[in-house]
């Protein structure tokens, strides 16, 4: 892990988001788009980004300069 420490980290997602709550009263426009399992995720839309964030610190990436982007 130490040579990374002077490094940088990138890491882009695109991870499902929604809600059960917001999935079932999404437009057509955005349910008829993405497969279901593209944009559903359990905890309130958050299941994946915990994970990814936990999968940071348990790797001790947190450690290192990174860049997290998370578009909705």
């Amino acid at each position: 892990m130490e040579e990374l420490r002077n490094s940088q980290l990138l890491i882009m997602a695109n991870l499902p988001y929604l809600s059960d709550e917001v999935y079932q009263n999404s437009p057509a426009s955005v349910v008829d788009f993405e497969p279901k399992k593209a944009l559903l995720a359990k905890k309130q839309g958050l299941e994946l980004y915990l994970k990814l964030l936990k999968q940071i610190k348990e790797k001790k990436l947190d450690k290192v300069c990174f860049s997290l982007y998370l578009i909705f």
